[in-house]
């Protein structure tokens, strides 16, 4: 009778977890399946008999078969660990979502695991993984990672906050360019898994640079030790064969909580706090109210810094030529932006773009270069003016009433539109730029291959150049996918009747690259480097003559 009421209670116990769950699967220490129960010829195509036997691992593929093995490690030294959401591969069949439980009875190794399959409303919903590490990209994580901040109250003893971790494995990239791209590969397969498997949450982590890396983790659970981190992935590196790898690991913890902040002020906190120390910076703040304060301190100081460089005139210009590449002529100058104090300037166009100064700051630029061709009537200048800028009525209709008032230079003025904040609506841009053609001003597309941006851009803009972004260029010239792509534009822009400006020619060698691509144009350190000055040439002399070069 007890024999009986033990299989009742086993019954019970496994129609419960079928109840929740399509399928139940057991394996031993060395990861092989020794039971299967439920839906197993829909979800793992085969019966349970053929799966019996074989390594559990096999039912997922690539990263997530290395992350479920250290889940399984995981489930082994604390008992169970909390569902996730992975991908099951099906033998014969297409990768399936689904909810995975986990966990290890106290007296075996055995593992047991659940399989839920997950409705398609939740599946759109769950963001996609890079396929070689298995790790979310940086906008993903960080929109989770802002989603679970939640308020604190210490005096509550509700303390279920999460935790943002930095990682950095200090010499990692070096070390990987010592090994072939096949065994790179997998040992960024292995630390992907194992940062996922850091997370209390399901895998919440991200690469945020070639040695950073960033995971979401409870703040009441045990940090992963730092030497055990760097000593997990100098084992990975010698097992790859590196014989003495040197990894230094470093790590900084912000506590994801909303106190004295709301939800949208924790978002551009934990932007912030990424960014800093995606540039390698330290970020010693313990929380996002903390880091909130330095991110409104800083920009507070930024924004009146950059509104006084703009209103005092506090910047300067230099001047970069982009010559006919044949003939070694200069076709015009490039106006590049640099401020006073020596801030970044790719940096300072970023930020005066998310506060709402660019429009200024772009004004002031293209009034300074109108004032330089004045002086300089041989020449011609091109500004760079964000889509931020252009999609701004107002500075469109100040921009007109500046080169109506220069008329006699704006045939030496062209535009270049930048890629660093898209345009949204098309319409009216497009309208605008079809204006300053028809006044005789050349406009050209920056920096195209580096986004998609460009290819929308191309689409709706008809402009006179395409600028192909430097390092793009410089990739094709080694990889022949990237080499296709390039030689595609091309045809493209000839079709259009574009001409196409390459960025970075530095050596012969780029030069003839861009040659037999049948790029006309180039800019780069060959031809000379930004200049504070333009050159002083009288109005028709020829430009044929000698021409700085930097091999």
């Amino acid at each position: 009778m007890r024999g009986q009421d033990l299989k009742q209670q086993r019954d019970s116990y496994l129609a419960f977890a079928l109840a929740a769950a399509d399928v139940l699967i057991s394996s031993d220490a060395q990861n092989k399946i020794t039971q299967v129960v439920g839906a197993t010829n829909a979800l793992l195509g085969g019966c349970a008999g053929n799966l019996t036997g074989c390594d559990v691992l096999s039912l997922f593929e690539g990263a997530e078969a290395i992350y479920i093995g250290h889940l399984i490690k995981n489930a082994r030294a604390a008992g169970r660990i909390d569902p996730c959401i992975v991908s099951l591969t099906p033998r014969n069949g297409e990768a399936v979502f689904v909810n995975l439980g986990m966990m290890s009875l106290p007296s075996t190794d055995d593992i047991h695991m659940t399989f839920t399959v997950l409705p398609p409303h939740i599946v759109k919903d769950i963001p996609k993984r890079d396929p070689a590490t298995g790790l979310l990209d940086r906008g993903a994580f960080q929109q989770i990672a802002a989603g679970m901040a939640s308020p604190f109250d210490a005096g509550s003893g509700s303390q279920m906050l999460s935790e943002l971790r930095m990682i950095r494995l200090e010499g990692l990239p070096s070390n990987l360019e010592r090994l072939p791209s096949a065994k790179s590969k997998l040992v960024m397969a292995e630390i992907g898994a194992y940062m996922r498997a850091q997370s209390d949450e399901g895998g919440i982590a991200t690469q945020l640079d070639d040695d950073k890396f960033g995971i979401i983790a409870s703040a009441l659970s045990a940090a992963p030790e730092l030497s055990s981190v760097g000593s997990h992935v100098g084992d990975l590196l010698r097992a790859a064969g590196i014989a003495n790898p040197k990894i230094n690991a470093t790590s900084d913890s912000i506590r994801l909580d909303l106190t004295n902040i709301n939800s949208a002020e924790a978002a551009k906190a934990l932007a912030y706090a990424i960014s800093i120390f995606g540039k390698g910076e330290r970020c010693e703040l313990t929380s996002l109210s903390a880091c909130l304060d330095l991110v409104v301190e800083r920009t507070v100081s930024q924004f009146s810094k950059i509104k006084l460089a703009i209103a005092l005139n506090q910047f300067s210009l230099n001047y970069q030529p982009i010559v006919d590449i044949r003939s070694r002529s200069i076709h015009h100058h490039e106006a590049l932006v640099r401020l006073q104090d020596g801030s970044d300037p790719f940096g300072t166009i970023a930020f005066s773009e998310q506060v709402g100064l660019i429009q200024d700051l772009d004004m002031a630029i293209a009034s300074r270069v109108l004032g330089e061709l004045r002086e300089h009537p041989a020449e011609t200048v091109a500004v760079n003016l964000s889509g931020r800028s252009l999609e701004n009525e107002a500075f469109r209709n100040r921009l007109l009433e500046v080169i109506k008032t220069e008329r006699a230079y704006t045939k030496l003025l062209m535009i270049e539109l930048t890629e660093s904040a898209m345009v949204e609506d098309f319409e009216p841009v497009a309208k605008f730029i079809q204006k300053l053609r028809d006044k005789g001003i050349r406009v050209c597309l920056d920096d195209f291959g580096s986004g998609a941006t460009a290819y929308n851009y191309l689409c709706n803009f008809d402009v006179d150049f395409v600028k192909v972004d430097g390092p793009f260029l410089k990739r094709a010239a080694k990889d022949r996918r990237q080499r296709a792509i390039v030689q595609s534009i091309v045809v493209l822009c000839r079709d259009l009747g574009t001409s196409m400006i390459g960025e970075m020619i530095e050596t012969g060698a780029d030069e003839q690259f861009a040659i037999d691509l049948g790029i006309e144009y180039g800019q780069g350190y060959l031809y000379g480097r930004p200049a504070a000055q333009l050159p002083s040439r009288l109005k028709g002399e020829q430009r044929l003559g000698k021409v700085e070069s930097w091999r």
